[in-house]
């Protein structure tokens, strides 16, 4: 099989890697295992960048032998715009979503969460979620405190 792709496609491809490999390896120590298949395929991808025209985007890595997103990439691309925005949006959610959790956890009665209907589970964590949600828009961090036991 192949695939055709013009120029500014393989342009997007390049931030939609970026963006990938990121998300894939940023939190993974060392080369993972169940993410050599990625690495493969992304070097795979980077190897056509003269094809393309592109070559002045990735280049080769001498210590490691490999392909890598070349400094002028880096600079140019909307990946880390996106990825920002990515987790923004992630970070309030979690806290949100977690928060809640905790509050039912800890309501009398309520500290087996597993066991609870999806509905019973959202007749509590809903109405927490949403208070959590209007405070942080309204305050952002500012009013969050954390205490000591």
């Amino acid at each position: 099989m192949s695939i055709n792709m013009t120029q500014q496609e393989y342009r997007l491809l390049l931030d939609l890697l970026l963006v990938a490999d990121w998300v894939i390896h940023s939190n993974r120590a060392g080369d993972a295992p169940e993410a050599e298949s990625y690495r493969m395929l992304t070097q795979k991808l980077f190897s056509l960048a003269p094809q393309f025209g592109m070559d002045d985007l990735v280049e080769v890595d001498p210590e490691y032998n490999q392909y890598r997103p070349s400094a002028k990439l880096e600079k140019s691309t909307t990946a880390w715009q996106v990825l920002d925005e990515y987790d923004d949006a992630t970070f309030w959610e979690e806290l949100i979503v977690r928060l809640a959790e905790r509050d039912v956890v800890n309501m009398p009665g309520k500290a087996e969460v597993e066991r609870m209907s999806p509905e019973e589970y959202d007749r509590y964590a809903v109405p927490l979620e949403e208070k959590y949600a209007n405070e942080f828009l309204e305050n952002g961090l500012e009013r969050l405190v954390i205490r000591n036991s």
